[in-house]
């Protein structure tokens, strides 16, 4: 009986020990920048479905400022301000689906700024199918750049 239980403790630990962490990732999207806007995606990568996410948003107010969040219209997403430059968001499906889309969020640099902002993603909480937490790996960092150097310049022959 002992070691019956031993082992179902061994073989449960090593089934924690050994599953893949879920990681949430921000990517540049083919066209990050249209005008004073740029954009980055949030992307879920996991081994099993995620049909939940909660996160906080971080960012410089006083360098940036948050002008849109979306997702596809199958989920339900919802952000609301928590702190001065701290957005929580929360995203679902009603009908269950997995949550296989980015996230798109479109940041405008403040008047006067020029450079490269920080925007950080914290206090990730993700589900699965079931309502259970998926652990997550480290919270993510992403640097977001509004210069003029990056508008084409005029040039003649």
């Amino acid at each position: 009986m002992k070691k019956t239980r031993l082992i179902s403790i061994l073989i449960l630990s090593g089934a924690v020990l050994f599953a893949g962490k879920a990681s949430v990732n921000f990517q540049k999207p083919a066209l990050a920048r249209t005008g004073s806007v740029g954009s980055i995606d949030l992307v879920i990568n996991a081994d099993k479905a995620i049909h939940g996410l909660q996160f906080d948003l971080a960012y410089n107010p006083a360098e940036i400022k948050l002008e849109k969040a979306s997702a596809s219209d199958k989920f339900m997403f919802e952000t609301r301000e928590v702190s001065d430059g701290v957005i929580r968001g929360i995203i679902f499906s009603m009908e269950g689906l997995a949550i296989n889309e980015g996230l798109k969020f479109d940041f405008s640099p403040l008047p006067g700024f020029e450079g490269s902002s920080n925007i950080d993603f914290n206090e990730i909480i993700l589900a699965d199918s079931h309502g259970n937490e998926v652990e997550a790996a480290e919270a993510q960092s992403y640097e977001i750049s509004f210069s003029n150097s990056l508008l084409p310049a005029k040039t003649e022959l």
